[in-house]
């Protein structure tokens, strides 16, 4: 818009500034993000059982699949991009022989943003988007060439499975002592895993993953009941992640870019990664009555 008015607007053109005033105003909103769409979906089957009359064990299995979807979906309709049928962003702008960007009208919705660039461009020779130079010093076609390739491109790399852990299984079991020197103690343990994390894709669109999550936990209750007094007490120590696993795990890869591929065979650089909590040793103590 910038480029348009050191074109269209002042004494013997198109428009007063006070008539862009508005115009500009409307094609240049205050915006700092762009809004997505996020679907998920599973299932999830638990089994309990009592093994003996003091032992209990029970067994989680669930599957979640999730992604991330509609990237722009406020902005394409605001721009008036179409789109194609594998939802990629139809690319308007092609260069011809001589090497100049040149705009396909059909190739945008009417009354959308790119539309009105299109009408401000046909005002005067010097507006046509083929020739006229933004502060960038290309030209406003190889700017929208440039907008339309890289919000394919942004949309390609985000909208997927990011993070994603699909499966994820837990089993508990717990024994109550109700005789011998081990009376009124409870002794429990635990396993928990979760499938590895999406963490990218190859240049085939082959989901790339980091590493699973295992964790053991324990758990120690004694519950005695206080004569003279309603109710028990009971004093219990939970222990989470018993074997400290706190290996980091990579979440992001750096970039499916091949100018970020680690020297030796270490395929692609990753961006981020998490810490896993240290072992937890928890003690409570409950009075119920």
């Amino acid at each position: 818009m910038d480029a348009f008015a050191g074109v269209l607007v002042g004494a013997g053109r198109p428009f007063a500034q006070s008539q862009w005033d508005p115009i500009y105003g409307s094609y240049t909103p205050p915006v700092a993000s762009a809004l997505s769409d996020f679907e998920s979906s599973g299932y999830e089957a638990r089994i309990t059982t009592n093994l003996t009359r003091n032992w209990r064990f029970v067994a989680n299995y669930a599957y979640t699949d999730s992604v991330r979807k509609n990237v722009y979906n406020e902005i394409i309709p605001w721009y008036g991009l179409k789109t194609d049928a594998r939802g990629r962003l139809v690319q308007g702008v092609s260069q011809n022989a001589a090497g100049q960007f040149v705009i396909n009208p059909s190739a945008f919705v009417p009354g959308g943003t790119v539309a009105k660039w299109i009408e401000l461009g046909g005002l005067n020779a010097g507006a046509n988007p083929t020739a006229l130079t933004t502060s960038a010093s290309v030209t406003v076609a190889q700017e929208l060439f440039s907008l339309v390739d890289e919000m394919n491109a942004s949309k390609e790399d985000q909208e997927k499975r990011w993070g994603l852990r699909p499966h994820r299984v837990s089993l508990f079991t717990a024994y109550d002592f109700k005789e011998g020197f081990l009376k009124n103690f409870t002794l429990g343990g635990g396993w928990r895993w979760r499938s590895a994390n999406i963490i990218g894709t190859d240049s085939t669109g082959r989901e790339l993953t980091g590493r699973t999550l295992s964790f053991a936990d324990l758990m120690l209750r004694y519950t005695k009941k206080i004569e003279g007094l309603p109710g028990r007490l009971s004093f219990q120590v939970n222990i989470n992640n018993l074997l400290d696993n706190t290996d980091i795990i990579p979440i992001h890869l750096l970039s499916n870019n091949t100018s970020n591929i680690l020297p030796v065979g270490h395929g692609v650089a990753y961006s981020r990664y998490d810490f896993v909590d240290p072992r937890e040793i928890r003690f409570s103590t409950t009075y119920s009555f």
